[in-house]
């Protein structure tokens, strides 16, 4: 087993978790971090709210897809969590960049096109023309946003759908 890091513990219970770490593993100021005993310690991983929500996640995702001809992602700030669609193999963990990021990050919802959505990923270029996001929010807390990735304009019908989706898994979440 490799030698770890070794820090303190300060008098509130508190480790810092390196900086080379931090950057390493994506982790930034205000991402939550799940912390789970195991028998000889304890691991951290950063939280993603949507694994709770997993199955009605994965049944909405799909259902969506398949009313609009779609490819359908649930992301958090920094990576693809779920993704359904003909095309969900290539976007199967992948990281976003920071741009796009940012733009979930701070809650932007509603229909992208351009540039933001061609490079909407750190390590390819995204082949759809349109991302139609929706932020996920439980309690007034982000738990990351719903992207609907597609090359036509979505119907009203699509869009309730979609919106319907945000509200069964924000309710589900809460």
């Amino acid at each position: 087993m490799p030698a770890g890091i070794v820090r303190r513990i300060d008098e509130l219970g508190r480790i810092v978790i390196p900086k080379e770490l931090r950057r390493i593993l994506h982790i930034k100021e205000g991402d939550e971090m799940e912390i789970v005993a195991l028998n000889e310690g304890v691991m951290l991983k950063k939280y993603n709210g949507f694994e709770s929500v997993a199955g009605v996640a994965r049944t909405a995702s799909q259902r969506l897809s398949q009313l609009v001809g779609a490819d359908v992602l649930f992301v958090s700030t920094d990576a693809v969590i779920l993704a359904d669609g003909k095309n969900k193999r290539l976007y199967a963990g992948e990281k976003l960049s920071e741009q796009f990021g940012a733009l979930v990050a701070e809650r932007k919802s509603g229909l992208f096109e351009g540039e933001i959505v061609k490079r909407m990923f750190k390590t390819k270029e995204n082949k759809r023309d349109l991302a139609y996001v929706e932020s996920v929010v439980v309690n007034g807390d982000l738990v990351g946003a719903m992207i609907v990735l597609t090359d036509k304009a979505l119907d009203e019908v699509g869009m309730n759908y979609m919106r319907i989706c945000i509200d069964l898994i924000s309710a589900t979440l809460a």
